[in-house]
């Protein structure tokens, strides 16, 4: 039995390898860099849906990338801002756009579990897939936070149940190591490999530290 300190490590660095630095869209992030694009990105970050339709009415370039390579659709999508988020999709917002590390809109909606902004992403094909550089995905970050109904809605679409991220963490990992069993439940009814292993040879089942997601672990199959 690993100890509470190996445990609670364990936690935090699964959220580290999981931890999406590429955007940070809280108001005035640009200020440093003004301009057009930063313009857009910000007023979407607000939710400014009237100074979003004024700018584009302007020309301003909806697929214009600001500091990172963050567009305003991921600004949209990372505050939870479906009104702003429409707006972008109809003036032809490349809902597939990737930031300098390799992050799409779907990943910011996904890790601030903005179920109703992933549900008008993937209807209209964001990728599920998709990988940042460091390869995390979309189901990763939801899983880590425990956003069960994001989990199921990319599950549905046809999210890899069993992706690896860095050093071969994967969504179930993720979900056991803090705790979430709705989403653990969702994961193995879908296929997680139980007895999957990061490069170190961890498993979900090493850094579960609930009692509960350890239990279903096992009668999964977890090997002990």
């Amino acid at each position: 039995m690993l100890t509470k300190v190996v445990l609670e490590n364990w936690m935090v660095r699964i959220r580290r390898m999981l931890s999406v630095w590429w955007i940070a869209l809280a108001v005035g992030w640009a200020a440093a860099v003004a301009g057009p694009a930063e313009d857009l990105i910000n007023t979407a970050s607000r939710g400014e849906a009237a100074a979003v339709q004024a700018l584009l009415a302007k020309g301003a370039d909806v697929n214009a990338k600001g500091r990172n390579g963050v567009t305003a659709l991921m600004a949209a999508s990372e505050n939870g801002r479906r009104d702003v988020l429409q707006t972008l999709l109809a003036k032809g917002a490349d809902v597939n756009a990737k930031t300098n590390d390799g992050a799409t809109a779907l990943m910011a909606a996904c890790q601030n579990g903005h179920s109703d902004v992933v549900q008008a992403l993937l209807a209209v094909k964001a990728d599920v897939n998709a990988k940042a550089n460091d390869s995390t995905t979309a189901l990763m970050l939801a899983s880590v936070d425990g956003y069960s109904d994001v989990v199921r809605a990319l599950l549905d679409k046809g999210a890899d149940v069993n992706a690896n991220g860095r050093n071969g963490v994967t969504a179930l990992m993720a979900a056991s190591s803090n705790g979430h069993r709705d989403v653990l439940q969702a994961l193995l009814a879908k296929g997680a490999a139980v007895n999957a292993k990061m490069s170190n040879g961890a498993t979900a089942l090493t850094v579960a530290k609930d009692a509960d997601v350890r239990g279903l672990l096992v009668q999964a199959g977890a090997e002990q």
